[in-house]
């Protein structure tokens, strides 16, 4: 009787083809992390990715109010409108620390990160971005943070000084120009980092 032949395989491990499949993959991986990291370092408040943001949103059912298949940054198309007078919401990153932004009246927060702009018109931010009266700032800022224009997570963006057409006085124990009746501030809003 002749013996039967014995299956010689029976630690296969990985070939080739696979460990270079699985090598791609992890490859792919850290170009992606790579290219989020560049992203987020970018400081811009607006550009490709700041006008995706709020119709990426939307397309995943997070947020309603815009439409995902505009293609310019408008109000109420690509960036949602806010509740208060004719202003929108807009996205930006920054790796400065503080936030010392655009137009700001202080500085936000106390480190880089991102953050959210309340302004009448989308677009890079100045002193000029404002459409918000000071009472209405200054009640987003209390409900959010210290109440104050130049201090803490929230600031006014304007022109510092309390004085007809400007927003608020900077620096610790600031305050919002309420006495007058212009729509002279807007607000960065620190949200993470």
């Amino acid at each position: 009787m002749i013996p039967a032949k014995k299956n010689l395989r029976s630690e296969a491990g990985f070939t080739l083809v696979e460990l270079a499949i699985v090598m791609i993959i992890i490859g792919l991986l850290i170009a992606g992390v790579l290219k989020g990291q560049a992203l987020i370092a970018n400081g811009t408040p607006l550009g490709g990715e700041g006008e995706a943001f709020f119709p990426q949103l939307a397309v995943a059912s997070l947020i309603t109010g815009i439409q995902p298949g505009a293609t310019s940054a408008v109000i109420g198309q690509n960036f949602p409108a806010a509740k208060v007078g004719t202003n929108g919401i807009q996205p930006g990153t920054t790796t400065a620390n503080p936030l010392a932004l655009a137009g700001a009246v202080g500085v936000l927060g106390t480190q880089g990160g991102l953050f959210l702009a309340i302004t009448p018109a989308i677009g890079p931010l100045t002193a000029a971005s404002t459409g918000l009266l000071p009472n209405e700032a200054f009640r987003i800022d209390t409900k959010l943070d210290d109440g104050s224009p130049g201090t803490g997570d929230v600031v006014g963006i304007g022109t510092a000084g309390v004085a007809a057409g400007n927003c608020g006085a900077a620096g610790q124990g600031g305050q919002y120009a309420t006495g007058f009746t212009t729509q002279s501030c807007g607000l960065y809003i620190h949200v993470q980092g």
